[in-house]
C-alpha cells in the first residue's frame, strides 16, 4: 500500500513465484490481498516443516520499484482432524489460525477449536444469550466474602446465572 498498487502487485507476484517453487507440486492459490494458499498433502502429519520451509522461501528481501523490501510471512496450519473436511473449512480453519499466529507475533499457528473465538458453536451461544438478556431468563445472585480469621463480611460477589434452554 505504501508504494502504490502496482508496486504492490509486482511485489504479490514474486511472492507467488517464490511460494509456487518451494511447493513444487502443491496447489498455490491467491486468495486475497496478500493472502496466500498451499494445498499440502503430506507424511509429515502436522505440516509444520512443510510450512517452516515454505515460510523461509518467501521472507527475504524483494527487489520492487528500485527499492530492497524485507518481506516476513505468517502461516496458519489446519488439516483433516475431524469428519468435516470440505475445503471451506480447513480455509476458514487456515485463516484463523494464521490471525492468531499474527497476534502471536509467531510465524506459525496450527488450528486449535479452543483458541477459535469466531466458531459457528460461540456465535450460537451469543444469540442465545442475547435472546435470555432480553427474555429476562438471567438470574443475579449475592454471595458475601467473608474473612475467615474475623468472620466478618469484607465485600459482595454479585453472580449472574443462566441455565440454558434444554441443561
Amino acid at each position: 500500500e505504501t508504494l502504490g498498487h502496482e508496486r504492490g502487485d509486482e511485489l504479490l507476484v514474486e511472492v507467488g513465484r517464490r511460494l509456487a517453487t518451494a511447493a513444487a507440486d502443491a496447489p498455490v492459490a491467491r486468495l486475497a490481498g496478500d493472502e496466500f494458499a498451499v494445498l499440502l498433502v503430506e507424511d509429515d502429519p502436522t505440516g509444520t516443516v512443510a510450512a517452516e520451509g515454505l515460510l523461509a522461501a518467501v521472507s527475504g528481501l524483494y527487489g520492487v520499484g528500485g527499492m530492497q523490501l524485507d518481506v516476513s510471512a505468517t502461516a496458519g496450519l489446519a488439516g483433516p482432524a475431524a469428519a468435516d473436511t470440505s475445503a471451506l473449512r480447513l480455509l476458514r480453519q487456515a485463516d484463523v489460525a494464521m490471525y492468531l499466529a499474527k497476534g502471536d507475533r509467531q510465524p506459525l499457528e496450527r488450528y486449535a477449536p479452543d483458541r477459535d473465538t469466531s466458531s459457528p458453536a460461540r456465535l450460537a451461544m451469543a444469540g442465545r444469550l442475547r435472546t435470555a438478556i432480553e427474555r429476562g431468563d438471567l438470574q443475579l445472585h449475592h454471595q458475601p466474602q467473608i474473612d475467615l480469621g474475623t468472620r466478618q463480611t469484607v465485600g459482595v460477589e454479585a453472580l449472574v446465572r443462566w441455565t440454558p434452554p434444554g441443561q
